[in-house]
């Protein structure tokens, strides 16, 4: 299996690499109507916390960060329309 190294050598840490599949998962999965939202946000939240934690991974949690935003911000948008097109027809019953 292929691990993408960190820019200082060496291998990434769990936290990091746990970070960079949430938030990919979560913003593949943010397209399907905000499904993928509680991944985004969480993959976010272990890179914020591997970009305190482990300097010597940088510069894969700010990915895993800014993958787990941008994953979040489209979840809520796909969401909130969802829930909007889904309570249109209750309202003009």
């Amino acid at each position: 299996m292929l691990d993408p190294a960190p820019a200082a050598g060496g291998r990434l840490s769990s936290l990091t690499a746990l970070a960079l599949v949430l938030s990919g998962l979560g913003l593949l999965a943010s397209f399907a109507s905000g499904l993928g939202l509680p991944l985004a946000f969480a993959g976010a939240v272990c890179g914020a916390v591997g970009l305190v934690d482990r300097r010597e991974d940088r510069p894969w949690p700010l990915v895993a960060v800014l993958a787990g935003a941008l994953g979040t911000v489209v979840g809520l948008v796909l969401l909130i329309l969802a829930v909007a097109a889904f309570l249109e027809p209750l309202r003009a019953a």
